[in-house]
C-alpha cells in the first residue's frame, strides 16, 4: 500500500520514510534530466520508457557547480539511485511499468502524473497528457478493477519562475509524489546535455484517488 502523505510533511520528514533519486538532485547543482518525447498517437501507450541511474556528483573544473550526469541501464551496486524515465506524449497517456523503483517524468506544464494498477497487478506510472489524453485516461479508470495510488500536478505557478524553467515530477516506489523546479543550466553548458539547476525539491500531497478518476479539461 502506498504510503500516506499528509499536506504538512516535510521532505525533512520524508527522509525517515523514502530513500530514492530525489535525495541526490541537491538545490543549486546541476542535474542531468533525459530530453526524450515518446511519439505516437491518441490513446494509451508504454513507449520510451527507459530504466536509467543517476551518477556521482561531480565538479568538471574548479569554478564548475557540481552536477549529477545519468545514464541508461541499473546500478547494482546503488539501487536507489536507479529509476524509470517517463517520457510524455502528446495527445496520449504514456505508461511505465514501476518494476519497484521511481519513475521521473517531465517536463510538465499542467498534465497529470497518475500512479495505477488493474485487478492487483503490478504498478504503473502514467504521464496523461492534457487536455488531449482526458478522454483515453477516462476510459481506461473506468475499467473493472482499476486501482490508483496516487497523483499530481508536477507544475504550479512561481512568481519568481523564469522563462526557461522546467517542472519535473516523480512518483516514488512506495507511492510517494514529489515535485521538481529546475532552472536554466550553467553558463558555458552546452543546453542540449539536458544539465538543470535545481531549483526546488519537494514532497507534495496526492490528489485525492477518486478525483483522479474522471479528470476534466478545467481540473
Amino acid at each position: 500500500m502506498a504510503a500516506e502523505l499528509k499536506p504538512h510533511i516535510s521532505l525533512e520528514f520524508a527522509e525517515g520514510i523514502a530513500m530514492g533519486i530525489e535525495k541526490k538532485m541537491k538545490r543549486g547543482e546541476l542535474f542531468q534530466f533525459p530530453k526524450t518525447m515518446a511519439k505516437g498517437g491518441a490513446g494509451v501507450h508504454s513507449t520510451g520508457c527507459v530504466e536509467q541511474n543517476i551518477g556521482d556528483s561531480a565538479k568538471p573544473n574548479r569554478s564548475a557547480s557540481r552536477q549529477r550526469q545519468v545514464a541508461q541501464g541499473s546500478n547494482a551496486a546503488k539501487a536507489h539511485r536507479n529509476f524509470i524515465w517517463l517520457p510524455w506524449m502528446e495527445g496520449a497517456v504514456n505508461y511505465a511499468e514501476q518494476q519497484g523503483k521511481d519513475v521521473l517524468s517531465g517536463p510538465f506544464s499542467g498534465c497529470y502524473m497518475i500512479r495505477y494498477r488493474h485487478g492487483g497487478a503490478t504498478w504503473r506510472v502514467a504521464h496523461v497528457h492534457t487536455p488531449g489524453a482526458i478522454p483515453a485516461w477516462n476510459a481506461l479508470a473506468a475499467q473493472n478493477g482499476f486501482e490508483i495510488s496516487c497523483g499530481f500536478k508536477p507544475y504550479v505557478r512561481k512568481v519568481d519562475e523564469g522563462n526557461f524553467d522546467k517542472w519535473y515530477g516523480i512518483v516514488s516506489d512506495d507511492g510517494l509524489c514529489f515535485r521538481v523546479w529546475a532552472g536554466e543550466t550553467e553558463y558555458g553548458i552546452d543546453p542540449t546535455v539536458g544539465l538543470r539547476r535545481i531549483k526546488e525539491v519537494k514532497i507534495v500531497p496526492s490528489i485525492p484517488p477518486a478525483n483522479l478518476r474522471v479528470l476534466t479539461a478545467m481540473a
